[in-house]
């Protein structure tokens, strides 16, 4: 076997030293400024992703508060936890439900992932989107001013959110109290909601489920209704005659078997009606029982137009000559 050695020329050019570590330096910086913006991009992917997915969820809740629906108590309808966003790297906070629904990034050490979400009142139904991005990282404070606005790492909004709450809650419960004193038949003087001081501090004064912002009107009404209380049992009692109540002013009232009929003649009228009445019916029973003789109703204190009669053979007669001139006279 014959063995040749191949003699390389000193025109075949291959790479120096230098030309490699030339190249290898220009590919590891171009690896040092592309990967990372490659990597942010997929964070930023992930969390629009995420964005969406809360959006539809909050979506969801807001419909649930507007349907009475107890929101602590309950999530939104496409809910599947952890289960749903586990590729975009986040996994929920605890005790998620429709009034307080957060995630957390899944790889605390990734310092450009925080933790956002929103609230939503239970008492006013407010909307609040919020995040804690860490506050040196640039790239995660944009991506949660996307979310929040300036809510992000804002305590002071997250304050003012609860104690709106709180306020709310002491409003519907002072409500509700004065609503159920009111609906049992109390009167007089409660306290309600006052929307200019925002406190249950309101005194109103209820007269018959009526509401009066002034003791003077409520003073008023209650005497009102009194005098026609007052007046209402006088007719009850069928009562006849004149009277006076204090709550219904000066004013002397007149009655006629319970009915305020106005004045004194009018009930004077009324009286003497019905006297009337009763002697006519006395004279017409004897009358129809055959008296004979002379009839004096009430012993001779008849009505004025019912005086004495004679009364024969079923004939009444007004004067006495009459009835001597009659056949049970010239008896």
């Amino acid at each position: 076997m014959n063995l040749s050695i191949k003699k390389i020329s000193i025109n075949e050019k291959g790479f120096t030293l230098i030309e490699v570590i030339v190249v290898l330096a220009i590919i590891s910086i171009l690896s040092a400024v592309t990967f990372p913006s490659f990597f942010l991009g997929l964070k930023k992917n992930k969390f629009e992703e995420m964005k969406a997915i809360l959006n539809q969820y909050a979506s969801q809740c807001l419909e649930k508060y507007r349907q009475n629906e107890k929101i602590k108590k309950v999530l939104p309808d496409s809910f599947q936890g952890d289960q749903k966003i586990i590729n975009t790297g986040y996994k929920f906070s605890d005790n998620p439900n429709c009034s307080e629904l957060f995630v957390e990034p899944i790889n605390t050490d990734d310092e450009s992932l925080f933790k956002f979400g929103f609230y939503i009142g239970p008492q006013t139904g407010k909307f609040l989107s919020y995040g804690e991005p860490s506050s040196g990282i640039k790239d995660s404070l944009d991506m949660c001013y996307s979310w929040a606005g300036s809510n992000c790492n804002n305590k002071n909004e997250i304050k003012a959110f609860r104690n709106l709450e709180k306020m709310e809650r002491g409003k519907t419960k002072c409500i509700n109290t004065f609503l159920s004193s009111r609906n049992n038949g109390t009167n007089g003087a409660l306290v309600t909601w006052d929307d200019e001081f925002n406190s249950c501090s309101k005194i109103v004064y209820i007269v018959d489920g009526y509401i009066y912002e002034s003791e003077d009107e409520f003073d008023l009404m209650n005497a009102q209704l009194s005098c026609q209380k007052w007046i209402s049992n006088k007719e009850n009692d069928k009562f006849t005659g004149k009277a006076k109540y204090s709550d219904c002013g000066s004013k002397s009232y007149f009655f006629y078997n319970g009915i305020e009929v106005g004045s004194r003649v009018n009930m004077d009228y009324e009286i003497l009606k019905k006297d009337l009445k009763i002697c006519e019916t006395a004279i017409e029973r004897k009358r129809i029982n055959n008296f004979s003789g002379p009839f004096f109703f009430n012993n001779g204190k008849a009505p004025k137009g019912c005086e004495k009669v004679w009364i024969c053979q079923k004939v009444i007669y007004k004067t006495e000559d009459a009835f001597n001139n009659s056949a049970c006279g010239a008896q």
